[in-house]
């Protein structure tokens, strides 16, 4: 009776709750549609997406078995993954899971965002739901996801900023305190996300000094101070990234022609590996990115109050350094897929302008209609690298293996199908240079074999997908 009673209390208690807080009610039920759904868009086929899918569930089960990762990167968001992994017991349901619970506490934090710089809580929800549907989380999960979780860090200092510049009597320490840990988890998360706090760190007070006048609050130089620390850390220590710093450095190298990358010690694998996208996506991305960078100019321009001058005028200032065309094909392409966050705080901005309630729904509408059949083509693009009747036949064609040639040394220099062979068995190398004794090769029958053919003596395994052969 006692417990009926309690849970009666509850059940009624909530309406009040929506109503005193309406915001965080928003973002529950925004969280307990959107979560499922891109669990469901990750794993809808029983395999991870992209080449990268089962690569993280490797590092999963190297944390599981060792404690470590098995390849070197920015480990937080594997740890993180691990933590489900030791909850649900599936590597794959525990990666997507880690991936979507980040951008889903993502959106809510931009959401907080969005009601403050606002003071609207329809752009406040807009901003989530335009953020989770827009076609850049989609495909970022899919393809990215240390990128599509890093995006936490970057809202989150975004949120700090402006809290920071509306204190007229900030706690200086707490601030830098707070902000380097942001940035610093960003570094330990993925090198773009780290890049694009890292850059917001240095406009956000060149854009506050520029716009700085008797009534503007003391200059936000706490972030600027703690991206300065975090990159002399992680270029002293290189390791705590996983050699990620290299990457940047190399894309710096590649437009200066200054060489930084020498300086740091190579620990990074390179490999090119086809990331075939859909080229009207493609085009999309960028059409949304400039529309942002236009809004979000337009919006520092026209705003009544410093802060969100700063905010707005930061991120647009940052987005169309992402979008310039003067970045190598490939880098431009990874650098557009960042425009989930300035697109949906800009168009929830907008929607925050129109006061008429018919007008409200009209543009709300119009905005949904314009990113939502593109967010539907990216959730569809979100497939593994592998079909699963293939997945299934790598691993009969492994039980065989073990029972015909046990203890032989299985090398897939492929990285497509290296980390599906890893998720089944950890004992795999990536060139016979590693391999002492019987040595096997196991490559996919539409790509050509992976080491020259006169290493090759015969197939001992010929499937409808893979074809498994026998070195000299």
């Amino acid at each position: 009776m006692g417990l009926d009673c309690y849970l009666i209390k509850k059940l009624l208690s909530v309406p009040n709750f929506v109503k005193h807080h309406p915001l965080i009610a928003s973002s529950a039920i925004i969280i307990s549609f959107f979560l499922p759904l891109y669990v469901f868009v990750l794993l809808r086929t029983g395999l991870l997406p992209g080449i990268d899918g089962p690569y993280y569930a490797v590092q999963v089960n190297s944390i599981s078995h060792n404690f470590r990762l098995k390849y070197p990167d920015p480990p937080l968001i594997f740890y993180v993954m691990y933590f489900f992994y030791s909850v649900v017991g599936n590597a794959f349901l525990a990666v997507a899971l880690g991936v979507s619970v980040f951008v889903t506490l993502s959106s809510t934090v931009l959401g907080y965002l969005a009601f403050k710089l606002t003071d609207s809580l329809v752009a406040g929800v807009f901003s989530m739901i335009i953020f989770m549907i827009a076609p850049f989380e989609f495909r970022l999960s899919g393809d990215f996801m240390k990128n599509a979780a890093g995006l936490l860090w970057v809202i989150l200092f975004l949120v700090i900023a402006y809290k920071g510049m509306r204190s007229s009597e900030r706690n200086k320490v707490l601030y830098f305190v707070i902000s380097f840990a942001t940035i610093f988890c960003a570094g330990l998360t993925h090198i773009l996300d780290y890049g694009f706090v890292l850059a917001l760190a240095a406009v956000i007070p060149a854009v506050q000094v520029f716009l700085r006048d008797r009534k503007t609050r003391e200059v936000f130089y706490e972030g600027l101070l703690a991206g300065i620390i975090s990159l002399l850390i992680f270029y002293l220590f290189p390791a705590l990234q996983g050699g990620d710093l290299i990457k940047a450095l190399s894309i710096i190298e590649s437009i200066t022609h200054y060489g930084f990358s020498s300086h740091v010690p190579k620990l990074v694998r390179q490999y090119k590996v086809p990331r075939p996208g859909i080229p009207v996506l493609n085009e999309i991305y960028g059409v949304l990115d400039w529309l942002a960078v236009a809004l979000l100019m337009m919006l520092s321009y026209f705003s009544g109050k410093k802060e969100e001058k700063i905010i707005y005028g930061s991120l647009g200032i940052v987005t169309a350094l992402l979008t310039v065309p003067f970045w190598e094909r490939q880098v431009a392409g990874r650098l557009q897929l960042m425009g989930g966050v300035p697109l949906a705080l800009s168009l929830s901005t907008v929607l925050s302008y129109v006061r008429n309630l018919n007008g409200k729904a009209l543009v709300a509408a119009s905005i949904i209609g314009l990113t939502l059949p593109a967010g539907i083509l990216a959730a569809q693009a979100v497939t593994p690298s592998i079909s699963r009747q293939a997945y299934f036949e790598l691993n009969n064609a492994l039980h065989q293996l073990n029972q015909t040639y046990m203890g032989a040394c299985i090398v897939v220099p492929d990285p497509l199908l290296r980390y599906w062979v890893e998720t089944l068995t950890s004992k795999v190398q990536a060139s016979p240079k590693y391999c002492l004794g019987t040595t096997v090769v196991i490559a996919l029958r539409d790509r050509a074999p992976p080491v020259p053919a006169w290493l090759l003596t015969h197939i001992i395994y010929r499937g409808k997908y893979l074809e498994i052969w026998l070195l000299r």
